[in-house]
């Protein structure tokens, strides 16, 4: 059979059957010794994590959340004559113990040029300059599931929502990666959005200890039910003397906008410094600031201004178990009107968290 035979027979596999796969490859690698699963082209991994959180809002209330969250992959790959072909397989089994196939793809590469088919992330997801965390907020930047209309411009929100059928071009030679991105079409709330087009360009550099990276990233689509939006995110990374650094700009439009919506062009700039404790533990922390976004729901409220601090720490008993907690901080300006009266609330939450993986 040929290889792009094998590949479509891989990645048309879908619901209870894709299902009942992915159950029954996770209880063969449990029950199978590591010598045997190492010769196989089917490795599979995973996490599960648990955590939970207090916030205050302003003061005047809280809330109390505890969450758990499991991913598991799949990946098929071979090899022959230079070519590598396969398919990923990526499912979750959410806090309500609902169970999907978040990711399913088919993948062909030779040299430096790599193709990707299916349902998966884009382009703008490729690279993060932020030194983050193993869990909580900051291992991803999702300030939004715990501190509620938190206005960030938000890359990572594109690529969340956009993880549908799309193809996914990369090329990766010494110092230098670029890939581009297409989705046809994914819904999101209210509307859909069509003709997404992704981009990404990552340069690093290595000398004498110093590590130092670049890039840019930028994402947009065509709005139906939904305002278009374009954002776009330049940033660097630099690594010296065991002390990581980054910072990260965003410019662009609010997602997820209505149409007919009133938005602003929003601002987000966001620094990050991370170090190495002890040969186990981890400390991160970062600083955001964003300017002129639209806050959701139905209130109507407008963000002048957003400041967000958040630290935390992780630690690793074993190299597939680790523990953390993050601290955030954010003060919020907002107003019923654009220009209209000024109010600020203050929220703190407070995150701990475990982390197993396989």
């Amino acid at each position: 059979m040929c290889v792009l035979g094998r590949i479509i027979i891989i990645i048309i596999i879908k619901g209870e059957k894709m299902k009942n796969i992915i159950l029954s490859t996770t209880s063969l690698f449990l029950i199978s010794t590591t010598a045997s699963f190492a010769q196989s082209p089917l490795t599979l991994s995973g996490e599960v994590d648990l955590w939970g959180s207090y916030t205050s809002l302003d003061g005047a209330s809280y809330q109390e959340e505890f969450q758990t969250d499991a991913e598991f992959d799949a990946r098929f790959e071979m090899a022959e004559d230079g070519l590598t072909y396969g398919a990923n397989v990526g499912a979750e089994i959410d806090d309500n113990n609902d169970f999907a196939i978040d990711e399913m793809y088919g993948f062909v590469g030779m040299g430096a040029a790599s193709v990707k088919f299916g349902k998966t992330e884009g382009a703008a997801n490729a690279f993060s300059n932020l030194p983050t965390t193993d869990l909580g907020l900051l291992s991803n930047g999702d300030y939004e599931s715990i501190l509620g209309n938190v206005p960030m411009n938000s890359l990572h929100e594109i690529n969340n929502s956009g993880k549908s059928e799309k193809v996914v071009l990369g090329y990766d030679v010494d110092a230098l990666s670029v890939a581009v991105s297409y989705t046809p079409e994914f819904a999101y709330g209210v509307g859909t959005y069509e003709n997404a087009v992704e981009a990404s360009a990552n340069y690093v550099v290595h000398m004498d200890g110093l590590h130092l990276g670049v890039n840019g990233t930028i994402g947009s689509a065509k709005g139906v039910g939904l305002e278009d939006y374009t954002t776009w995110k330049i940033g660097a990374n630099a690594s010296v003397s065991g002390v990581d650094l980054g910072v990260d700009y965003m410019n662009g439009d609010k997602f997820g906008i209505a149409t007919g919506g009133v938005e602003d062009d929003n601002k987000t700039v966001t620094l990050g410094a991370g170090y190495n404790l002890t040969e186990k533990t981890y400390v991160a922390g970062n600083y955001a600031m964003a300017f002129g976004d639209k806050l959701a729901g139905g209130t109507g409220n407008y963000s002048d201004s957003m400041n967000v601090l958040g630290v935390g720490v992780t630690h690793s008993f074993a190299p597939n178990w680790s523990v953390g907690s993050d601290v955030y901080y954010a003060v919020d300006k907002a107003s019923d009107t654009i220009g209209g009266t000024q109010t600020e609330m203050d929220n703190l939450s407070i995150v701990f968290g475990t982390k197993l993986s396989f």
